[in-house]
This record gives C-alpha cells, structure tokens and sequence, in this order.
C-alpha cells in the first residue's frame, strides 16, 4: 500500500510541469486572441466616455439655470439703480425749482409787504403833514407888551405889577379849546402863579389870524420902592404863561413862552421857556 501511494505522488507531480507547459505553449501559440481582445476593448472605451451620466447632465442644467438668474438679478438690479437716480435726478429739479419759485414768491411777498408799508407810511406822513400844515398855532404878536405899576386906589402906598400879553392864531384852523396857566417872578424869587389865580384859566375859542388881547399876568402887592428896585436890574421881572389848546378835530397843541424886562425898559424873551409844540 505504502509503495502504490508513492508511485502516484510521483506521477502527480510528473504531470503538472507538462500540463503548465502545454497552457504556456497554448497561449504563445495564440497571441492574436488576447491582442484581438484589447483591440476590441479599446475601440469600444471612446464610446463608453463620451456619454453623460444622467447626474451630471442635471448639474449642468442646474449651474445654467443658476448662473442665468444671476445675470438677470444683476440686470434688475442695475435697472433699478438707474430708476432710483433718474428718479433722484428728477426730484432735485423739482424740489430746486420749488425752492427758486418758494423764494421768488417769498421775495414778492416781501417786495409786496414794504410797498404796503410805505403806502401806509406815505398815507400817515400824507395825514401827518396835512395836519401840521392846517393846525392852529398860537404865539405872541411882534409888539410885545411891557409891565406897568398900578397903585392901590384904597392902600396908596401899595401896587401891583400888571403885564399884559397879546396871542395871534397863525394856524390855519381855529383854536377851540383853550387852558392856560400864567406866572410872575419878581428879582431872585422863583415863579408863582399869578395873584389871585387858583389851577388854570379858560379862554375862548380863536379864528385864524385873530389878534387878541387875552390876559394880564399880576403881582403879589409891593411898594412903589421895591418895584423901582426891580426896574432897575436886568431880569428883575419875568413873566411864563404856558398854553394848552385844541383843533377842531381834537389835536393837542402847546405854547409856552416866558419874557424878561430889562433895565433899559426893553422886553426879551428869557434863555428858555419859549416853544410850539
């Protein structure tokens, strides 16, 4: 038993070698079969790579559709930009033309404004002058009287100082309503009313151009002694009478004026004192 199994071993192994050559010899002996094979795989493998696989054609049509509304985005939006500075560009015209026209009629306005007031100013100074030209205006004559000594008839060794003054409407309206308050100053003494007079006196209405004998101003009683003293001083007498007069329309006029006797007899008027108004 032991012999047989070593004789097939040894045959077994003869066999293989032979069995390895014969498949050697069987492929030199055909080389065009594999060569034919790799031929044909190389003529079919352009054909396989040039067919798109169902994926990538999708990706495809998809970076298209994408990179189309990319472009149609920008282009809506560079139409949009250009809309808004039109409409920028517009809207600046209008609001500077508003502002041209605002400040036009705000300029006419103004212009319209000051030719009211000047009308209304020309209107007042039209009145103004109307009424400066035709009020009343009360001053003294040009002969101006000079006071005089009376003597008590009952006393006789007493008197008084009597001034009499003349007034002339040089206005061309009346004179209707009529107040007036007179004093006298004697030497150093201040100004009192004149004697026996209580507030202001009332006078009567004057026409235009009217010459009037209207008041006398009177001293406090003194001796003939103290009156020649004061005749014999420059200012030793003084007169003030200050009138308050009315137009006929209810304009409120003044007058004031004051006199002084000088030494030399002659009459003038005092430093202040004498004014219209």
């Amino acid at each position: 038993m032991l012999v047989n199994g070593i004789l097939c071993y040894s045959i077994v192994m003869v066999d293989t070698p032979k069995q390895n050559a014969t498949d050697s010899e069987a492929t030199n002996n055909h080389p065009n079969e594999s060569e034919k094979e790799s031929a044909d795989t190389s003529m079919r493998s352009p054909a396989k790579s040039n067919a798109i696989p169902p994926t990538k054609q999708f990706t495809t049509t998809k970076r298209r559709r994408k990179y189309w509304f990319e472009w149609g985005k920008f282009i809506v939006e560079v139409l949009t930009l250009l809309i808004i500075s039109s409409y920028t560009v517009i809207a600046y015209h209008q609001w500077d033309e508003m502002r041209i026209a605002t400040k036009a009629t705000q300029e006419a306005a103004d212009a319209a404004k000051a030719g009211a007031d000047a009308a209304i100013q020309s209107l007042a100074d039209s009145r103004s002058d109307f009424k400066n030209d035709q009020r009343p205006f009360i001053w003294l004559r040009n002969s101006l009287e000079t006071p005089r000594f009376w003597i008590n008839p009952v006393t006789k060794n007493t008197g008084q100082i009597l001034w009499d003054w003349h007034v002339v409407n040089y206005g061309k309206t009346p004179v209707a309503n009529m107040q007036f308050r007179q004093y006298m100053k004697e030497g150093s003494k201040p100004f009192v009313a004149s004697y026996g007079e209580r507030g202001g006196n009332f006078g009567s209405p004057i026409p235009p151009n009217a010459d009037i004998l209207f008041d006398t101003v009177v001293s406090a009683p003194l001796t003939p002694a103290e009156y020649s003293d004061l005749i014999k001083t420059d200012y030793g007498i003084q007169i003030k009478v200050i009138i308050d007069y009315t137009d006929l329309y209810g304009g409120k006029y003044e007058t004031g004026f004051c006199l002084s006797r000088l030494q030399n007899s002659v009459v003038s008027f005092c430093r202040e004192g004498n004014y219209i108004k």
